[in-house]
């Protein structure tokens, strides 16, 4: 019979949805490239066919690749032999050569025979080449226990009758016969390099003239062929044998086609996975390719309930359930993967407080707060620098996978945005089931073109993310027996999205909607938390002989900006009282003229005898200086002045602080000039960038904003806007993240430039009123909600907070290297968010400061104490769950200022906009043209004086400014006591 293309294609079709039922096989590990990468001399052996050791080896082009990379470490032995199988010729078989083999004592033996092992002339069974396979593998075995074995399925093989080749009529079984090499493989927990799928997937798509171009004779792939098709697909298993969660070959038929359809934009699949454990490593991973699955000797079922989400189309319920049928099975887990086979490395990945655009920044082995090597220091084009993190790798070849559990993120949430699709991707789950929390993980494949997205249940993380760097998991799987379930709530979304910004808007909007809403408790009125931090940052007073001043910390220096030196002082002046008001005046008159360096920037630290030193992780160079520290310096100081003036105290001003701040001013402005950025560190004596690329000094924007407005200086606004206008797409749009605000770290994402950021662009609204502003500083907001716990963590009952009972819905973490929650930003009264709540009417960013200002009262002890730790996360053993004893500065100062720059409770008076942000409750008891009537009810065991501020929904379309507070009225409701209050249309607030 003549063999056409058309029986050729049905031959292929046929084979191919043969491939395609196969299950996905657990497979062994390989050691070889981490030796290599160790600097390890490694001995390679080869066992085959021709393919192995004829005209154009596949060998020879795994030599080319590793003695490119890895130069004079690699010995190598092959003993292929062309028209040989597993058991023939005599002498030359795979069971002779073996023998041979293992004398050599080899670290790694390929072993490929199954396409002439089909081969129907030399009469070999599957079943005889199954134990000839096993032979060979013991007989190496024996000799070297450790030997690395990994087997290997090769290319199609085709008929061409146009050279009286009749290669694959000749082995019909050959697929039988591959199947066997992946049964072994899996039975002996080997590594299997599949070739086959590939080859076939070349010749389905490109067609048979393709394939003849490089298997020129139906049978043997020549070297260009090898390198096109086999190399990548060997480079990617050895390169990533540690892969953990991508699927091991094509995926099986379907476990839930309507996850699969909804996921089919985004070129996605679902699978679910029965994990093997062997302490915190996954030692197998096992595809439920049926609602059954038998393994270890037990028997599981699944089952996946998907159902559409009525208000939004864009979004799937996932309720999925695991049970253990009949058995045992210890050190196990399950698993939901998302699969994703058109991924690109170019796609923004987003683990919320945890992984920002991938952490694709470069990993340097620095100490915490040792700053970066000096080789970098005013070299422009520095990439991003982080201390190891978890990370998709930016490096091509690399393994890429990353781990986190629910404990590490501020969401239990994992997000991606495809730049090719303008599509978002979004899975939210729950914090934990039975066992422990849910792990999340993300893993890329060595080409970057697969991608995958797992929730594991019990979390089982190979590695724990320390503070810095990481440590040995004691994460593990779990015992169970017959009975036990699994259960698994999900919530994936789909959606278009043109930008970065659109898929943080998305999250916003959605972030809690699996974790449902939290309930956040009264515990700290907000004029209790005034009194008691206006004692805790009286405390903070030094009185030297020659020098007075406010610390912002537990030493007798001024740190500036940051963590509170110059910032302090506002709220102590917006007391408005003549102790406060000279102590705010002595401080800047320490301050202000002895920590200015040459070019008008300031030093890191001023110390109690007027003395400069750096703070900045560059003790050797006190003239290097953090950037961001500056900005919050020019920013703060302005709002004081102009806080003076609302008091009526301008005459009170010091020309001198003016002019220093002026040229302040004058040193970003000529910087930006000169360099098109301010980077993370800043020389004060030259005015030079020191560290480039971050976003850290994005607070200089609000400064000069204040600043043009203050000395009449339009060039300091057209300055701000420049700076907006770049790194809003630099660092926003382009990478979704900032970085660069904190000395203590490197240039890895950190929330507090995104407050910064947010917070800058709501001082050009603020000046200009340009709405543009508002939408940008909106966008900044959403980026901050990604890194503010947005549910209440299940704390352990043994832990401080676990037996408080304690709420922590609005920490705020720090960043990807200090991955902690902290009560407040630091340091900010986050106000932007409350101003966009005004201007927008928009609940969520309400909700947002809301849960940040009450997550501040569960940090406070008795007598106002308060520190940055109130975390959940396990980064430092010691810290999860509690408070701790000592204090922290700057947490008393941002609890001061929400206290103060947040209305205790806002409404508007011609629309249904109503918000209580104070730890009281409210409730409107009537409305009418004439006014509204509030009942309030003070549920703490403090006396309160509430901020209530009322306006029309017109006013809330103006700017607020920054000294509107000093005039919003107050009633007084004392400690367990209920009031009413009335608000005529006009905003006057009168207790009834």
């Amino acid at each position: 019979m003549r063999i056409t293309k058309k029986i050729i294609t049905k031959l292929l079709l046929l084979s191919f949805a043969f491939v395609i039922s196969l299950q996905c096989v657990a497979q062994g590990k390989s050691s070889l490239i981490s030796k290599l990468k160790n600097g390890e001399k490694v001995k390679i052996a080869a066992l085959g066919t021709s393919l192995t050791e004829g005209k154009w080896p596949w060998f020879d082009v795994m030599k080319e690749w590793l003695d490119q990379d890895y130069p004079g470490l690699v010995e190598y032995h092959n003993e292929g032999v062309g028209a040989s199988a597993s058991s023939y010729p005599p002498g030359k078989s795979g069971l002779d050569k073996v023998k041979v083999i293992a004398a050599t004592s080899p670290d790694v033996v390929f072993i490929e025979f199954a396409v002439n092992d089909a081969y129907e002339a030399y009469n070999i069974s599957v079943a005889e080449s199954r134990a000839n396979l096993e032979s060979m593998i013991n007989t190496l075995k024996e000799r070297n226990p450790d030997v690395e074995i990994i087997l290997q399925t090769m290319n199609v093989v085709i008929d061409m009758p146009e050279l009286n080749m009749t290669e694959s009529t000749k082995r019909a079984d050959l697929l039988q016969y591959l199947g066997m090499y992946r049964e072994v493989a899996k039975e002996n927990r080997l590594l299997l390099i599949d070739h086959y799928p590939n080859w076939h997937k070349f010749l389905k798509e490109e067609g048979r003239d393709a394939y003849v171009k490089v298997v020129t004779d139906g049978i043997h792939p020549n070297l260009d062929g090898y390198r096109k098709i086999l190399l990548p697909k060997l480079k990617e298993v050895l390169l990533c044998s540690q892969h953990k969660w991508l699927p091991a070959e094509v995926h099986s038929s379907s476990i839930s086609p309507e996850v699969d359809d909804f996921l089919n934009t985004l070129s996605g699949q679902i699978r679910l996975l029965h994990c093997q454990y062997e302490g915190s490593k996954l030692a197998t991973k096992t595809s439920f390719s049926e609602k059954e699955l038998s393994i270890n000797g037990s028997k599981w079922s699944c089952k996946v309930n998907a159902i559409s989400v009525k208000e939004d189309k864009q979004a799937l319920d996932l309720d999925i359930s695991f049970r253990l049928d009949k058995g045992m099975d210890n050190s196990v887990g399950v698993a939901v993967a998302f699969d994703f086979e058109d991924w690109s490395a170019e796609n923004y990945v987003l683990l919320p407080a945890s992984v920002y655009n991938g952490n694709r920044c470069e990993l340097v082995d620095r100490g915490y707060n040792a700053g970066l090597d000096r080789k970098y220091l005013y070299q422009k084009n520095i990439p991003l620098m982080s201390v190891p993190i978890p990370q998709l790798s930016p490096k091509q070849d690399a393994v890429s996978r990353l781990e986190v559990n629910a404990g590490n993120m501020a969401t239990p949430a994992m997000c991606f945005f495809s730049k090719k699709a303008k599509r978002g991707f979004i899975v939210l789950t729950e914090q934990k089931t039975q066992f422990a929390d849910n792990a999340f993980s993300v893993e890329e494949s060595a080409d970057r073109k697969t991608a995958s997205f797992v929730v594991s249940a019990p979390g089982v993380r190979e590695r724990k993310p320390e503070f810095v760097g990481f440590s040995e998991s004691s994460d593990c799987g779990a015992e169970l027996e017959a009975g036990d379930q699994i259960n698994l709530k999900l919530r994936i979304y789909s959606f278009k999205a043109t930008n970065i910004p659109a898929l943080l808007n998305k999250f916003m909007e959605v972030r809690k909607c699996v974790t449902g809403s939290n309930n956040p408790r009264n515990l700290v009125p907000f004029s209790q938390i005034k009194h008691w931090m206006t004692e805790r940052i009286d405390s903070r007073w030094y009185e030297g002989d020659d020098f007075q001043f406010y610390y912002p910390e537990n030493a007798n220096w001024i740190s500036f900006g940051w963590i509170g030196g110059l910032i302090n002082t506002f709220p102590m002046l917006a007391l408005d009282d003549e102790l406060h008001f000279e102590r705010v005046v002595k401080t800047f008159d320490f301050a202000i003229p002895r920590g200015q360096g040459v070019s008008g920037y300031f030093y890191g630290a001023l110390n109690y005898d007027g003395k400069c030193f750096s703070r900045e992780g560059y003790p050797e160079f006190p003239e290097i200086v953090l950037t961001r520290k500056n900005g919050d310096v020019l920013f703060w100081m302005l709002k004081q002045f102009m806080l003076l003036k609302a008091q009526g105290n301008a005459n009170n001003i010091n020309p001198g602080w003016e002019k220093n701040i002026q040229r302040l001013a004058d040193a970003f402005v000529a910087t930006w000039k000169r360099h098109g950025q301010w980077g993370r560190m800043l020389n004060n004596q030259t005015g030079e960038v020191a560290e480039y690329n971050t976003s850290g000094g994005v607070i200089a924007i609000g400064g000069l904003a204040l600043a043009a407005n203050y000395y009449g200086k339009p060039e300091y606004l057209k300055i701000a806007k420049e700076a907006a206008g770049f790194y809003y797409q630099r660092d926003f749009m382009k990478q979704g993240m900032t970085t660069g605000g904190c000395a203590d770290i490197l240039q890895n994402a950190d929330s507090e430039t995104a407050a910064s950021f947010m917070t800058a662009l709501m001082a050009l609204y603020e000046v200009t009123e340009e709405k543009e502003w508002l939408e940008k500083s909106k966008n900044l907001a959403n980026l901050c909600a990604t890194w503010t716990t947005s549910y209440d963590y299940e704390l352990p009952l043994e832990t401080e907070l676990g037996r408080l009972g304690a709420k922590l819905a609005g920490i705020y973490w720090a960043s990807t290297q200090n991955k902690h929650g902290a009560p407040g930003i630091c340091t900010s009264s986050g106000d932007p968010l409350f101003k966009i709540y005004r201007a927008t009417g928009n609940e969520l960013y309400a909700d947002l400061m809301n849960d940040i200002v009450h997550a501040h009262g569960e940090s406070i002890r008795p007598g106002g104490y308060t520190n940055e730790r109130l975390t959940y996360c396990d980064a430092e053993q010691q810290s999860v769950g509690n408070r701790g004893n000592h204090v922290t500065g700057w947490n008393e100062l941002n609890g001061f200022l929400m206290a103060l720059e947040i209305p205790g409770i806002y409404l508007q008076t011609d629309s249904d906009c109503f918000y209580v942000f104070d730890h009281v409750e409210a409730e409107i008891v009537k409305r009418d043209e004439e006014g509204i009537t509030l009942k309030l009810f003070n549920p703490t065991k403090y006396n309160a004086a509430i901020a209530i501020v009322a306006e029309s929904s017109k006013q809330a379309q103006s700017p607020l400014g920054y000294t509107a507070f000093i005039d919003w009225p107050k009633v007084k409701v004392e400690a367990g006591d209920n009031i009413h209050v009335y608000i005529d249309s006009k905003g006057v607030v009168k207790k009834l």
